[in-house]
């Protein structure tokens, strides 16, 4: 597909969540599709942050006592990348859960807009087809998992250089947070297509530039704790809207 630029749809996409909060106004009862994760997500959040934090301490602590040689900029560099990668790691599971968790709802949500909006619904129901889609679900976002986790470990040999090292690991993980984060919120409108997410991110991708917007905003906001508890709903709302707009047709 022809990459190609339209300036009000590059305004609509970057205003995805904003188009998904007025959507909801407009049609009040698909609140119940965002409300319902919300409140999943209130339950998800905390208890992760919360056995995260526990693990991590414990783990921290551990390696620091079998350490007793490290210079104190070493110390600092340590308990900063530990730091940096617990937050990141709370988050990025968070979503994931948060995704494979509230991915029957979100699928709900956009048949229901795909049959007000009068357009075929191209997927089958039916127990064995929601366990595969469930299965679909994990795949999709395990595969997410595995991209972040590898470019992370990969990254985090640059920690070896003090300073500038531990920025530029900060600076590429957090570039590559924001994206996977943004991608994954397409994952309810693929789930019930034979792809993996290489495959879906390469279709987001190669879509007009209209969708490059809504992806940045999602994945800046959806990776800012507390607050992704109610954007990660109403983004995938929002991602929802632009794809039956742009790319529904073209699958």
């Amino acid at each position: 597909m022809k990459l190609t630029f339209n300036a009000s749809k590059s305004a609509n996409s970057f205003r995805g969540m904003l188009w998904a909060y007025k959507y909801l106004k407009d049609y009040p009862k698909l609140l119940r599709y965002i409300s319902i994760p919300i409140i999943i997500n209130l339950f998800i959040f905390p208890s992760l942050s919360w056995g995260t934090y526990i693990l991590s301490s414990q783990i921290s602590k551990e390696l620091l006592s079998k350490l007793p040689h490290l210079s104190y900029l070493e110390i600092n560099i340590f308990q900063f990348t530990s730091l940096i990668a617990t937050i990141l790691l709370v988050i990025e599971i968070f979503i994931s859960l948060s995704m494979i968790i509230n991915g029957p709802i979100y699928r709900a949500l956009k048949n229901t807009i795909l049959k007000d909006k009068g357009l075929v619904i191209k997927s089958r129901g039916g127990f064995i087809q929601f366990i595969l889609n469930i299965m679909k679900e994990l795949r999709f976002e395990t595969q997410k998992l595995t991209i972040y986790f590898s470019i992370f470990l990969l990254s985090s040999i640059l920690n070896i250089f003090p300073i500038i090292g531990s920025k530029i690991f900060v600076v590429i993980n957090i570039i590559v947070f924001i994206i996977l984060n943004g991608l994954t919120i397409f994952g309810p409108c693929f789930y019930q297509q034979k792809s993996n997410f290489k495959n879906n991110s390469e279709k987001i991708l190669k879509s007009p530039l209209t969708i490059w917007p809504h992806i940045f905003v999602s994945g800046v906001m959806n990776s800012i704790p507390l607050l992704n508890i109610i954007t990660l709903p109403l983004s995938t709302l929002g991602g929802i809207l632009i794809y039956i707009e742009y790319i529904y047709e073209d699958n």
